[in-house]
């Protein structure tokens, strides 16, 4: 399931006025993998202080961690870019977002960090 299908259905945040950030998906997704943010600092050389500033969205991820979190975690890149806020795709069709999404994880379409 994609981070956009995880944020569709859940339902903890409906009505609740409780907004969603990029930090918390990060949280969830580490604690669900069962990740500290030690092991993620030392498998991705990652800067531990930088995580968790990323985390409690006291700083924007750059693209490379990104990039970097969602091959840890084995998550699309696209989707966790585009929930970092680093892709904007609203004005597309599922169609075209969805094959916009398979050329960039097939790495035809590249980002510059």
């Amino acid at each position: 399931m994609t981070l956009n299908e995880r944020l569709t259905n859940d339902s903890s945040s409906e009505g609740t006025g409780i907004e969603i950030t990029f930090g918390s998906l990060l949280r969830g997704l580490r604690k669900e993998m069962d990740y500290s943010l030690n092991r993620v600092a030392k498998t991705t050389g990652i800067n531990i202080s930088y995580l968790s500033r990323i985390e409690r969205d006291m700083e924007p991820p750059s693209i490379c961690f990104v990039q970097t979190i969602a091959d840890l975690f084995n998550y699309s890149r696209f989707d966790l870019l585009e929930a970092a806020g680093k892709i904007h795709v609203n004005d597309l069709s599922s169609e075209e977002r969805e094959e916009l999404k398979k050329q960039f994880d097939q790495g035809l379409i590249i980002i510059n960090k």
